[in-house]
């Protein structure tokens, strides 16, 4: 115990999932023998000791003036990150000298729970005439024609689920060409989905790219990364010209004229 002030007790939840509010209620007690400003701090660590920055939000004020053997609650809340937490909770005091002194500390664990949420991308194409599915990578002949792209997924969890594939497609010069909403849906545990992105023209002949990110969790708000994907889309090419083989054809083959010239010369003869 500290010889001014004290954590008393810390009330709060000893697990959560991911994106919930975790709420921390804390009891600081004036142990000295007059009043004093108290106060509390808070420091949230994840699973590697790493601290936290920027989650906690303070519901109550930070300090009080409190008589002697006073208890104040004091209260914040943070929303669960993708890891495990912990809470080192420090009790400060202000000294006669005009400066703040730590106190007593507790350290409080917060362990990540919920269903582990697991799924992959199985299969991915491009169709860009309307005739079948084209593995990627693949090669087209550019036109003006609209390129579509499929993804196969899938839900490898053992509980229902919310996925959705985030999609961004890169032209021969490297620039973001398509990037559409991610299309969410739900799937029971092991159910495979197939999302297809309608894209642009294939205008541009050179190497396109790709890249997939699969997302997957008990809600949108608390969807995760899973699995990606990302290389060539197509190669896309140039249509050939038929100008040279048209120019050989007349070269090869006589007129009706030019046939009945050569008769009338062979009579001649």
């Amino acid at each position: 115990m500290a010889t001014y002030v004290d954590v008393t007790s810390i009330d709060t939840v000893s697990e959560a999932d991911v994106g919930d509010e975790v709420t921390l209620k804390i009891y600081i007690k004036n142990t000295y023998s007059s009043e004093i400003s108290l106060g509390v701090g808070v420091q949230l660590l994840d699973a590697d000791g790493n601290t936290i920055t920027g989650l906690i939000t303070w519901d109550t004020v930070t300090e009080y003036d409190a008589e002697a053997g006073t208890t104040i609650a004091f209260q914040c809340h943070f929303t669960m990150p993708s890891s495990d937490v912990s809470a080192v909770v420090t009790a400060i005091y202000y000294g006669s000298d005009g400066v703040w002194y730590s106190g007593d500390s507790e350290t409080i664990s917060i362990a990540l729970s919920g269903e582990d949420y697991a799924g992959s991308i199985t299969s991915k194409y491009f169709n860009y005439d309307s005739l079948s599915e084209y593995s990627i990578p693949g090669t087209v002949t550019i036109s003006d024609n609209a390129y579509e792209i499929g993804i196969k997924y899938k839900n490898s969890s053992s509980v229902s689920a919310v996925m959705g594939i985030e999609l961004f497609v890169y032209d021969p010069d490297g620039d973001l060409v398509f990037n559409p909403d991610i299309d969410w849906a739900a799937a029971s545990a092991g159910k495979s989905l197939t999302t297809e992105y309608q894209g642009g023209s294939l205008d541009t002949a050179g190497t396109w790219s790709y890249k997939m990110v699969m997302y997957i969790g008990r809600s949108i708000d608390t969807a995760v990364q899973c699995d990606s994907a990302s290389g060539v889309l197509f190669n896309a090419t140039s249509s050939s010209s038929d100008d040279d083989s048209d120019d050989s054809d007349d070269d090869s083959e006589l007129s009706e004229a030019q046939f009945s010239s050569l008769t009338l010369t062979y009579k001649k003869v």
